[in-house]
């Protein structure tokens, strides 16, 4: 079966009306994702809101727009600001009922993922947009109902094709990731290639699209890619051959330990650079401190490393990225960095012990000094490096968004990226989130100073960048600083 997720399962969530629908799947939908054995009675109860007294209820009847047919099996959600949402699905005759409490809503309909339903997402009134339906939302009141909720959902297109290794002998990749966001409008899809290397999006709404592909976190290390130019999608057709040869890569992998304890640090950064503020590709640390930076092209690289109260650190040891050793990829090879130990801020490792000869007949002892004191570091005096952002409002410009940050305190280090959360729909009965990092890229100014940061946009990020000139999209800029505290804000993306 060829994995897809219509345009349905877009939804970027920022502020507002949908802030807190992006929730975490829990492991039941995961395990169904993957083939697992729950039932689809057991998953839609997971996402029922229980009715209590004074809920009041939207219902309506959902039909196709060209045959005015009823649609059995189309998912129905209800959002609301600070609540997670409430959703159902259609039945034979087309028609649902959902009871919430009272307050204002946006109503999405959509075709759910491996539903075999080919339907564009709308909201109530006919709106083809969320910005639309959110700037008139439907009010519920306390024991009321509210019927004749409706929808009338057009047809829509399909993208296939197929991915393969660029080196012969050719041979297909499972597991790509294939997104399509549309340059002028909502439509957004994603799909997954089989193990023939084939996949299909459905559900898009005509107009043209920005293809990315996306290798998989295991096996080979391909290069992801993105589709040279737009891809045009007509409703009711299906545009094939939208294919992609992904090259070989190489792949970097290390461990980090905490001093002075020399246990594993989960939760922090390592980057692979090409310049001391422009990183290629970025990953986190998990449980053991074991980090793999995947689908690096050919070339040298630094290796960035960082985490919150801890000093950042070009690998293995270097304070400046001059003194950064260059570590040579070649396609398809692995290259294993030794284990390296990181200092939290205003630590000093203890001086080796040396012995202390007697001293000599008739001599006296060499008076002890104080240890020197230290300077400048920021544990020491007590003042954290903080890094402030000017503006929230954002640009992506030729393949980079620029962000104009502040330095305070003392001089900051570390790393800042530009994130998205996007939903896909999974079956007809699971919603899957996942975070979509836009741009990414590193940093290090001395204190009491500001700069304007190049943020490098990743395969992911140019998909949804290339239409924020046409509609800006809500993200959320996300900056580790070394010694200081983390900075989280909400950004848009023009």
């Amino acid at each position: 079966m060829v994995g897809s997720v219509g345009n349905g399962g877009r939804r970027v969530c920022a502020s507002g009306w949908h802030a807190l629908a992006c929730v975490t799947v829990v492991a039941l939908l995961v395990a169904a994702l993957a083939g697992g054995s729950a039932d689809a009675s057991s998953l839609r109860r997971s996402q029922a809101m229980p009715a209590v007294v004074g809920d009041g209820t939207i219902e309506g009847t959902v039909t196709s727009a060209s045959t005015h047919s009823a649609i059995d099996g189309i998912e129905v959600c209800a959002y609301a600001p600070e609540a997670e949402p409430s959703c159902t699905f259609t039945n034979a005759a087309g028609k649902y009922a959902i009871a919430i409490p009272p307050g204002a809503y946006v109503v999405e309909f959509f075709s759910p993922y491996g539903s075999g339903l080919n339907y564009v997402t709308i909201y109530q009134g006919g709106a083809s947009s969320w910005e639309e339906a959110e700037a008139h939302p439907l009010t519920v009141t306390a024991g009321g109902t509210d019927s004749g909720v409706d929808a009338a959902m057009q047809e829509g297109g399909h993208i296939s094709g197929h991915v393969a290794s660029a080196a012969p002998p050719e041979s297909a990749i499972a597991n790509v990731e294939v997104c399509a966001g549309q340059v002028e409008g909502e439509g957004f899809g994603c799909g997954l290639t089989d193990a023939s290397g084939d996949y299909e999006i459905s559900a898009l709404p005509t107009g043209e699209y920005l293809v990315s592909f996306e290798p998989p976190g295991t096996g080979p290390s391909f290069i992801g890619q993105v589709h040279e130019g737009p891809v045009g999608v007509t409703a009711g057709a299906t545009t094939t051959g939208v294919e992609a040869r992904l090259a070989l890569g190489g792949e970097i992998g290390g461990k980090l330990t905490a001093a002075p304890s020399g246990g594993p640090l989960p939760g922090a950064q390592a980057c692979a650079l090409i310049s001391e503020t422009e990183a290629v590709e970025c990953a986190p640390t998990d449980e053991e401190g074991d980090y793999a930076l995947r689908g690096l092209p050919p070339r040298s690289y630094a290796v960035g490393l960082a985490k919150p109260g801890y000093q950042w650190q070009y690998y293995p040891s270097g304070k400046v990225f001059a003194a950064a050793e260059q570590i040579d990829l070649l396609e398809g090879t692995g290259v294993g960095l030794r284990t390296v130990e990181l200092l939290p801020i205003g630590y000093v490792p203890p001086p080796p012990v040396q012995p202390i000869a007697p001293p000599a007949p008739e001599q006296k002892p060499a008076p002890t000094t104080a240890p020197p004191t230290l300077a400048g570091v920021a544990g020491a005096t007590g003042r954290s490096p903080a890094i402030t952002v000017s503006s929230t409002r954002l640009k992506a410009v030729h393949g980079h968004v620029p962000v104009k940050v502040a330095c305070s305190n003392a001089p900051c280090s570390g790393t800042l990226r530009i994130t998205m959360r996007v939903a896909y729909r999974a079956r007809r009965h699971v919603a899957l989130y996942r975070t979509v990092v836009l741009a990414q890229g590193v940093f290090s100014l001395p204190a009491d100073s500001h700069a304007t940061l190049s943020l490098r946009e990743t395969a992911a990020g140019r998909t949804h960048l290339g239409r924020a000139a046409r509609h800006p999209a809500h993200a959320e800029l996300l900056g580790t600083v070394s010694g200081g505290g983390e900075l989280s804000l909400g950004v848009r993306i023009a």
